[in-house]
């Protein structure tokens, strides 16, 4: 349920870092170049609705944005969950790779300042002492449909993860289907927003698993 901030380019990677990466978070960054820079929040991101929203659908959860987490523990699990994600954000998703390699470190880690004679771009950043390796990990992703504050939308997450809370999901990997093809597959089935669709997908893709988002739900189809 925590939420993982990545960069889209190389002023979103210095935003990223600036305003949200504190002290309790966790920076992660595929082990590549053009990767985004990504911070793992640990007090926000999505916590269970307690009054479930009349409006929705049974198959559809409902969660609300939360500033501060129950649980706000970035345990081993939780990073090995957002390195998938940093990992499959990053040029491997289109680079015809089917594994990679992630690292994470404390924020206090990552740093603008270079040594003497060294310069450091806008987007880049200088990583001091250990990294955490997350290496032979999956080019793949999750989506699925939830509600926010009472707003149905389309999240990703692990394929795990997005088995585990979603009904209606697509299992992706790396493949031939362009994202704006897949996204109108998607709208005609379930009527969300191609451009909200479209920002869910890394690039092109193949689905390996789906229910209710590109066929009717398994209530509709009986």
């Amino acid at each position: 349920g925590h939420l993982l901030v990545g960069g889209k380019d190389a002023k979103g990677n210095d935003s990223v870092v600036k305003k949200h990466l504190s002290s309790e978070d966790m920076y992660l960054h595929a082990d590549l170049h053009g990767a985004p820079s990504c911070s793992l929040r640990s007090s926000q991101g999505f916590a269970l609705e307690e009054r479930r929203p009349a409006h929705l659908p049974p198959d559809i959860p409902a969660y609300r944005l939360v500033d501060k987490l129950e649980d706000s523990d970035l345990t081993k699990d939780k990073l090995q969950q957002a390195a998938v994600l940093a990992l499959s954000w990053s040029r491997a998703w289109n680079g015809g790779g089917a594994h990679g390699t992630v690292y994470s470190v404390k924020p206090a880690q990552v740093s603008k300042s270079a040594q003497t004679g060294e310069f450091v771009g806008k987007g880049a950043f200088v990583i001091r002492g250990q990294r955490t390796w997350y290496k032979d990990m999956d080019v793949r992703i999750g989506i699925g449909i939830i509600a926010v504050n009472g707003v149905p939308m389309v999240v990703s997450g692990t394929p795990n993860y997005i088995l585990e809370v979603c009904q209606r999901y697509a299992i992706l990997s790396p493949g031939l289907t362009k994202k704006d093809q897949l996204a109108n597959k998607i709208y005609r089935n379930t009527g969300l927003s191609t451009d909200d669709l479209l920002s869910v997908l890394p690039g092109a893709c193949d689905v390996i698993d789906e229910q209710g988002m590109l066929t009717p739900p398994a209530s509709e189809e009986e």
